[in-house]
């Protein structure tokens, strides 16, 4: 064997084995789609997250904590995420102002300062009040649909209509008065899709405050608008044990969300990933409750994210809920995005390439690792 050779060799075994003090054990064996280190010319599409909050009379008991987590989540994000924030309808009627969710917050840049995005978001939710802001129902599986339809850009069904939804202009929402409105005017009714490109990835983080169950009539509507995505097939409803709430869509749309292409305007299959926080899950005989955690980890496991239970019985719920949203947040932030190769030397002369072999180093972007990321050497 040629010395070269031997010390290309070498060196991919030590990479592959060595694990620095304070890392995780690290299996060296990767996959191809691991993050390659981003190229500085390549534009780094920032990813859009939607956090969609449960504001039905729930959230009375974690009320505070739910807010300061949000907050604190929020506030240690850099301006690489793009976040928004749903909720609940808290009036609809009929057919012309029906109940869902609505965009309270559209997908923004985190970008900081006192007159930034993020302290725009930050002061709306610490500003949410208890009584003034609370739904008048559970509306798990419409504002799924509302999600859906925002990122796809399509018309509005409940939230086009309600009095704090976020459109230019709106003097009743601070981010009536910022660029970057989920709605162009008071009179519009679609959405503005905060996809803007192919290679952007798009999370929802659901966070529920406990049992809120849909009422027979939002559930036909969401049952229907599936069917009609689905070629006028209702779709098969995913088996829940226990099953309380399996009439509930919220799961079937999280499937259909991480699987089918959401915005078809944009190159490319857009999917959404589902995340679920259930504060305050109930214990195995607590009424609804259990039928209801069935449901979020259904939620979660159909689209291809995770389910996190906070306990709100104690004074760590607000840490709890942080420390959930943060490890959301990272994971988000090492998604597979940008596939834009760094190859190291293995000659003076020819970088990455030895006769026939390609050397290729391979590392997931990590903030909590920093300086130094989770890689390997690769050799083809």
């Amino acid at each position: 064997m040629k010395l070269k050779q031997f010390f290309c060799a070498i060196l991919v075994i030590g990479l592959g084995t060595f694990t620095p003090p304070g890392f995780p054990a690290f299996d060296p064996v990767n996959d191809d789609t691991d993050i390659f280190l981003a190229n500085p010319t390549f534009n780094v599409n920032r990813p859009n997250v939607l956090i969609i909050l449960d504001n039905t009379a729930n959230w009375n008991t974690p009320f505070v904590a739910l807010k300061s987590a949000l907050v604190s989540a929020v506030n240690g994000l850099n301006d690489s995420f793009n976040v928004g924030l749903m909720m609940f309808t808290e009036t609809g009627t009929g057919n012309s102002n029906p109940d869902g969710g609505y965009v309270k917050f559209a997908i923004r840049q985190m970008t900081p300062g006192n007159t930034g995005n993020k302290k725009v978001l930050t002061d709306m939710v610490t500003g949410l009040d208890i009584n003034a802001d609370k739904s008048n129902g559970g509306k798990g599986s419409l504002s799924m649909y509302e999600a859906f339809q925002y990122f796809g850009g399509a018309t509005a069904y409940a939230g086009a209509n309600k009095a704090k939804r976020d459109y230019g202009g709106n003097s009743a929402n601070a981010a009536g008065s910022i660029a970057g409105n989920a709605l162009a005017n008071a009179t519009a009714t679609t959405y503005l899709s905060p996809i803007t490109d192919g290679c952007q990835k798009n999370f929802i983080i659901y966070i529920s405050n406990g049992p809120a169950q849909d009422n027979a009539s939002d559930l036909t509507v969401s049952e229907n608008k599936l069917k009609s995505l689905n070629g006028g097939t209702t779709p098969s409803v995913i088996t829940l044990s226990p099953n309380g709430s399996q009439d509930n869509w919220a799961d079937e749309w999280a499937k259909y969300m991480s699987t089918a292409d959401c915005n078809t305007t944009i190159a490319g299959v857009q999917n959404v990933i589902t995340y679920t926080l259930d504060v305050g899950p109930a214990g195995a005989s607590s009424g609804q409750g259990p039928g209801w955690t069935a449901l979020l980890k259904s939620m979660a496991t159909q689209g291809k994210g995770k389910y996190f239970p906070i306990n709100n019985n104690d004074a760590g719920t607000a840490s709890a809920i942080a420390s959930a949203l943060n490890t959301i947040f990272t994971e988000v932030q090492a998604v597979n995005s940008v596939f834009a190769s760094t190859t190291l030397p293995v000659s003076v002369n020819v970088r990455g390439t030895n006769l026939n072999q390609v050397y290729i180093g391979v590392f997931r972007p990590d903030a909590n690792k920093a300086p130094r990321w989770l890689g390997n050497l690769k050799m083809y």
